[in-house]
């Protein structure tokens, strides 16, 4: 029973790729860095504040091997410290307007005003660059993305995108329990067809005696 239970949930992960767990944030985050970048381990990352949700993301990418992650935080102390841990580069916060030559920004902080603006910009970019702000009130300046290469991401396109990966997790789940008790219906079925053909058997099988009769068992 134990190892047609293997067997029942290897086909199921190899049929439906279902991987464990809701999907969260930090793989919201690397969804969208796959979609709009060929090479995303490549690219040059950087988060703005040391917050809880940033420290999860820079977690999550670190595992994924991203190869250029950088912090930035008000506070040098708490950005040195993270960047140790985690081992990233750090900018200082007053170097901030240099977040155009960065592929992928990821905003996480407090801030009461437009941290990015397009007047960091010195015109138009030239290569895609994915800004993620999970701030509110907003901490990019939604005009930015104007220019035709940036992508901007706020938290309500975030959340979106995580309701849509749900509801086709929960939908595979829905295949699973299906395959689960199609599958377990089967061999119930055989079990007891195999049952019924082995009582049928032992009941008609004749036994010759020394008299010259049978005898039914």
């Amino acid at each position: 029973l134990f190892q047609r239970s293997l067997k029942i949930g290897k086909k199921i992960r190899s049929k439906l790729f279902v991987n464990s767990g809701l999907p969260k944030i930090e793989h919201a985050i690397h969804n969208a860095v796959t979609a709009n970048f060929e090479r995303p381990r490549k690219t040059k990352v950087l988060c703005v504040g040391a917050s809880v949700i940033n420290r999860t993301i820079l977690s999550y990418l670190t595992l994924k091997n991203y190869q250029d992650l950088t912090i930035c935080n008000r506070g040098r102390a708490a950005a040195d410290t993270y960047a140790q841990k985690f081992g990233l580069q750090t900018l200082k916060w007053d170097a901030l307007h240099e977040w155009p030559t960065y592929d992928v920004v990821i905003l996480g902080t407090k801030s009461q005003e437009y941290l990015l603006t397009r007047e960091n910009m010195r015109g138009p970019l030239q290569e895609t660059c994915l800004l993620v702000d999970l701030c509110i009130p907003r901490n990019v300046d939604p005009s930015i993305s104007l220019d035709p290469n940036v992508v901007l991401m706020d938290i309500d396109q975030v959340n979106a995108s995580l309701k849509v990966k749900e509801k086709k997790i929960l939908e595979l789940v829905g295949e699973a329990e299906r395959i689960v008790e199609d599958t377990t219906n089967w061999d119930i079925q055989r079990f007891l067809d195999k049952q019924s053909s082995s009582t049928f058997g032992l009941n008609t099988r004749v036994v010759s005696t020394p008299h010259a009769y049978s005898t039914v068992v």
